[in-house]
């Protein structure tokens, strides 16, 4: 087993990779329902992605990539949810959820499986600690009418990008190889969920998603 993670409060990139994943959905979305193909949406996620990364960059110069884009991407994610109220409130709180859940249990594993390392304890956990949180998602999802799985077809690239910058940083942050930094998950898994538990870490998005 690797040893007690470090510094385990002090970055949670996987807050920046959901608000990410809402921010790009948002902004693309009408024009593939309108005018756009697959292709289109997936270039347009990306050239909105490196905006976006340059921009926390500047604004935070100095600061490691994965601590900037945290940094800004939970400010204008909170700053949107501000300027909406009722159900586009809503729908917005469960499209950031869709990124926070796709990232952690679709994304997170794939990424370690490539490392040679299975983390189903980690799924486990995630998946039992946000248990009301995803079906309070899936309910406003069947309602419009969001399809997870073409949402993760569109925005595949997007994910994959977040969590190896995610995973290099818990790497980093703790001294190990990268294969380690999964381990980490694996034999860490409650200390990680409790931490980054959406009620603790997004208090807004929490509060916006659960609103009867």
């Amino acid at each position: 087993m690797v040893g007690t993670p470090r510094n385990l409060g002090r970055r949670v990139l996987w807050i920046v990779a959901f608000l990410l994943a809402c921010f790009v959905v948002k902004v693309t979305m009408h024009t593939w329902f309108e005018r756009g193909t697959s292709e289109q949406v997936r270039r347009a996620a990306q050239a909105q992605l490196d905006k976006f990364r340059a921009e926390a960059t500047k604004e935070n110069p100095g600061v490691p990539e994965a601590i900037a884009l945290q940094e800004i991407a939970t400010e204008r994610g909170a700053a949107k949810l501000a300027t909406q109220s009722g159900e586009q409130r809503i729908e917005t709180a469960a499209e950031m959820y869709y990124g926070y859940l796709a990232l952690n249990t679709i994304a997170r594993p794939a990424f370690c499986r490539e490392q040679g390392i299975a983390i189903p304890a980690w799924t486990v956990a995630f998946e039992t600690a946000n248990a009301s949180e995803t079906a309070r998602a899936r309910e406003i999802f069947a309602k419009t009418g969001l399809s997870e799985n073409h949402l993760y077809e569109l925005f595949a690239d997007q994910f994959k990008e977040f969590v190896a910058l995610d995973m290099n940083q818990i790497a980093s942050d703790n001294k190990v190889p990268i294969r380690d930094a999964c381990k980490l998950l694996q034999d860490h898994a409650d200390e990680f969920v409790a931490i980054m538990r959406l009620d603790k870490s997004e208090p807004a998005v929490y509060k916006a998603l659960m609103t009867p």
